[in-house]
C-alpha cells in the first residue's frame, strides 16, 4: 500500500516534471529538502 504514502508525500511536495525526467519516473522534493525518485516501471 505504498501508493497511499506516495500520494501523501506529493500533497506536501508537488512532483517535479522536467524534460529530462524519464517517462514513468516521478521525482519529488521531500519535506526534508532532499529528492526522492519514484520508479514506475
Amino acid at each position: 500500500m505504498e501508493e497511499y504514502d506516495d500520494l501523501e508525500e506529493k500533497a506536501h511536495a508537488p512532483a517535479v516534471v522536467t524534460p529530462e525526467t524519464p517517462e514513468g519516473a516521478i521525482v519529488t522534493t521531500t519535506r526534508s529538502g532532499g529528492t526522492q525518485s519514484l520508479s514506475r516501471n
